[in-house]
């Protein structure tokens, strides 16, 4: 079976410390990496493309480690990371042809091995134009169509969908669920927007500063209320509850299993709040809100 693997990925830029003892495997369906801004989504897919080296660690693919095995392992990854770049003289037909022969599709496969993606990512009307013509969105297409030259095993795709208008997102969104669901490959990208990840993955990983910090595969989650109040509350939360995350006028308290939704309002009460409204939550939002806030 076909994987990724990395083992301690640490990355190290002078004094700032990109990513941490990161230990992640990947055997099947997409898996998405959210985070904000700085937290290392691009650095680790760099180092898992080899477009960058760790600090130290190892990365595996299909078991063997990339840096002695990367002619073969980078052919089992497409990847599109960062914004697209291409030569602008070069049209977007002549750019996926020179990909082609690096990824050594025969010469009377490459008409059609072209046709299909361009047919798939919908860069059909303008592959024959220069691509210095091209808007950003145009770009983000024919970058995912290159990477998806040859049907690699591996897709590593970061913020696929950035510069794209909502039609394009969705279709963009509906071309990669099907590459991981209908044919089975392994794909892994990054975004900050929860509501694509949701809908994308089968495991979601939240990573801050360099550190995973969730995995929704270790079933950590948490049973979370949230706690509306007329007025701001700045009162004390007894044990056994934890406040998590407040805003004044909205509290997120985690709650232990074996205690009730009222043993909360009473207690909360009790301490001089006034509820207007309680919610018991256990979306991936407020996971990922409490822990870019720490």
């Amino acid at each position: 079976m076909t994987s990724i693997e990395a083992i301690n990925i640490s990355k190290n830029f002078g004094p700032v410390h990109a990513l941490k003892d990161v230990d992640l495997e990947i055997s099947d369906g997409c898996t998405v990496i959210l985070g904000p801004n700085g937290s290392g989504k691009t650095t680790f897919m760099k180092i898992l493309t080899r477009m960058m080296r760790p600090s130290s660690g190892l990365v595996k693919i299909d078991g063997e480690p990339l840096e002695e095995n990367f002619v073969k392992s980078l052919g089992m990854i497409g990847s599109l990371v960062e914004q697209p770049e291409f030569y602008t003289y070069l049209t977007g037909r002549e750019i996926m042809e020179f990909v082609c022969r690096i990824r050594n599709i025969p010469k009377n496969s490459v008409n059609d091995e072209i046709k299909r993606v361009s047919d798939l990512c919908g860069i059909s009307s303008y592959s024959n134009r220069k691509s210095g013509t091209y808007s950003r969105g145009m770009k983000q297409r024919l970058g995912l169509a290159v990477s998806m030259i040859s049907s690699p095993d591996i897709l590593i795709l970061d913020e696929p969908t950035f510069g794209l208008d909502p039609r394009g997102i969705v279709e963009m969104r509906n071309i990669i669920k099907n590459y991981s669901r209908e044919e089975g490959k392994i794909v892994l990208l990054s975004t900050h927007m929860i509501n694509e990840a949701v809908e994308l993955s089968n495991r979601i990983l939240i990573l801050y500063m360099g550190v995973i910090r969730y995995d929704s595969m270790n079933g950590d989650d948490k049973r979370v209320i949230r706690v509306t109040f007329d007025e701001p509350f700045y009162g004390k939360i007894e044990e056994p509850f934890i406040q998590t995350r407040s805003t004044g006028n909205e509290a997120l308290i985690e709650i232990p299993s074996e205690k009730k939704n009222w043993e909360l309002i009473y207690s909360l009460v009790r301490s001089g709040a006034r509820i207007r409204e309680v919610e018991e939550n256990y979306g991936i939002e407020d996971v990922y809100m409490n822990i870019v806030s720490d």
